[in-house]
């Protein structure tokens, strides 16, 4: 027919490969996408785990020096150091070092030797080849871990802690304690460390302080530059080994004494897993199209008759003869036409429900985002007003770790309700939780059914933890007489109606307004009161102190009331 000759034209069991072809290649592609999605998870928790297996062993490394310090910082208190009596000084320090495995030098403020248990007492002893590091224990009167040196008698070399002899507050000696050389490879070898994971520590030199492979050759020897210039802060770099192979290494900085863990894992190792998925990918694409071509081969065979008996029906149907089908085992040509229609029906509906399901998805993600971003932003906020209060960082460390206890109990009675309301009696004995034990009788909870709004119920959360943090430091938790009443009330008409919430503590001592204006006052006279439109008062009584919130019940409830109760049904006490 015209206008037919001029377009490609394909036999059918072209047409059938490149049909099933079209049909397998998206699902290769999404397969792959899901290889390359899980594998690079895959590999960012490897690279976690790297980081964090640095972090241990960083640890315990600090806890060996630390104990080693301990330990010679517990010889300086020697009655015998302190009182003159050097002899017998060394016969204790000789028993120590043998049992700990490890030698102590006593050094005078002329840098001379003056005890070294490696040899008898008494014997003649050198200058310390380590000057500069002597001199700043006289200087400092603090306690110092070198890096590698050679001793000045046995020339090995060692890293010594030194710890100064002080009397008066003034740094007689300084006593040098030289740890068996094995104390920090024990440390790497007791370490976990998946197989083919390398560790090592490195002094602040750069050099091999121990090593979980090859020890013995690479002691005291530099690490290669790479690592070196890295060694200064911690972190994830990907860099060539000591075999030239390019591998994922986890740096960790011990700030004293400015030593650095390395952890490194060869990059086949942690891509590895990856690799071997793709080839088993490539195999299958493979053996698919093994079973491609052996299917469409079946399939035409099967097909090119109905085809041809169908396309003589076509010519007969176009020339206006009458039509002649011999039905065929292939049903799907008997009726392809309703065949065809109902299919796309099903395919249009498979389509609809999909893009329902992207869309339902797509809106669940957008509003975990906006909760973690408001999350995070309340976080940031307690951190940043935490800090401004003080310059303490432990206490600020204890005060926020607290806080975010409370900010934590709040967002699980979120969680048990699908961020879709709290009640507020919930909240208040999540909150009090932490605070009230032993002390339940003298707590008094009493008000009508109230459900709060996920956003009011973090924010009324946060008050409620510092009301109860302060009565636990300074108010009716501190004393046994002092007692806590909590009350709210809903009044007015709709939709004008106003709620009310009080915290009164009595029965203690008298109280007075704070000289510092700290983040508790903040939230309770703020922060509370503006994220729920209303306004909130702090007295300060004889017998204790009073926070009372004002705020409409608009913008507490999601409800547009809340309904009334009888005061028996009202009235909770702890």
């Amino acid at each position: 027919m015209p206008g037919f000759a001029a377009r490609p034209q394909f036999p059918i069991v072209a047409l059938l490969m490149m049909t099933m072809a079209v049909a397998f290649l998206p699902l290769v592609g999404f397969i792959a996408y899901g290889i390359e999605v899980r594998e690079d998870e895959a590999l960012t928790r490897e690279k976690l785990r790297l980081t964090e297996h640095a972090e241990t062993l960083g640890r315990s490394v600090d806890r060996e020096l630390r104990s080693q310090l301990e330990l010679a910082e517990a010889l300086t208190t020697n009655v015998a150091l302190r009182s003159g009596d050097l002899e017998a000084f060394w016969r204790t320090a000789r028993a120590v070092g043998d049992v700990v495995g490890g030698n102590f030098v006593l050094i005078d403020q002329n840098m001379q030797q003056v005890i070294n248990t490696r040899v008898p007492f008494g014997s003649p002893l050198p200058r310390t080849n380590d000057v500069e590091t002597t001199a700043r224990i006289f200087e400092t009167a603090k306690p110092l871990i070198g890096n590698l040196q050679a001793g000045a008698i046995m020339k090995e070399q060692l890293f010594t802690i030194r710890v100064p002899v002080t009397v008066d507050g003034k740094a007689l000696y300084s006593l040098s304690y030289a740890a068996r050389a094995g104390s920090i490879l024990k440390v790497v070898e007791q370490s976990y460390r998946p197989e083919g994971w390398v560790a090592s520590v490195v002094d602040g030199n750069g050099l091999f302080l121990a090593r979980s492979r090859r020890h013995e050759a690479l002691y005291g020897t530099p690490v290669q530059p790479a690592f070196h210039q890295k060694s200064a802060a911690s972190g994830l770099a990907l860099e060539n080994d000591m075999e030239g192979r390019r591998a994922y290494v986890a740096y960790h900085r011990l700030p004293n004494p400015g030593w650095t863990v390395l952890i490194w894992a060869p990059r086949e190792v942690l891509e590895g897993p990856s690799n071997a998925a793709w080839r088993n990918l490539y195999l299958a694409i493979a053996l698919a199209i093994a079973l491609v071509l052996v299917a469409a081969t079946i399939a035409n065979r099967l097909i090119r008759r109905p085809t041809l008996s169908l396309l003589s029906a076509a010519h007969q149907l176009g020339n206006s003869q009458p039509v002649s089908f011999k039905p065929s085992l292939m049903a799907e040509a008997n009726v392809v036409g309703s065949a065809l229609r109902e299919a796309s029906l099903e395919i249009n509906e498979r389509e609809h429900a999909l893009r329902e399901r992207e869309q339902q998805l797509t809106m669940l993600l957008r509003e975990l985002s906006h909760r973690t971003k408001n999350l995070l932003a309340v976080i940031q906020a307690m951190a940043s007003q935490s800090m401004k209060q003080t310059r303490d960082v432990k206490a600020w460390e204890r005060a926020f770790r607290h806080r975010l206890g409370g900010l934590s109990r709040s967002h699980d009675l979120l969680v048990s309700t699908d961020w879709a309301e709290v009640d507020l009696l919930d909240l208040i004995n999540k909150q009090l939780e932490p605070f009230i034990e032993g002390h339940e009788d003298r707590v008094r909870v009493s008000g009508p059914a109230v459900k709060l709004k996920p956003e009011v119920a973090q924010a009324l959360g946060m008050a409620l933890h510092e009301l109860g943090a302060n009565a636990i430091l300074h108010g009716a938790f501190s004393a046994k007489q002092n007692r806590v009443e909590v009350g709210w009330a809903v009044a007015g008409s709709e939709p004008d109606q106003t709620f009310t919430l009080s915290w009164r503590e009595s029965g203690g001592s008298p109280c007075a307004s704070p000289d510092r204006w700290g983040f508790g006052l903040t939230v309770l006279t703020k922060f509370t009161p503006a994220s729920v439109f209303g306004d909130a008062d702090m007295h300060w009584h004889e017998d204790g102190c009073e926070w009372v919130l004002t705020a409409p019940i608009s913008a507490i409830s999601p409800r547009a009331s809340a309904r009334s109760v009888s005061p028996s049904e009202a009235e909770t006490t702890r």
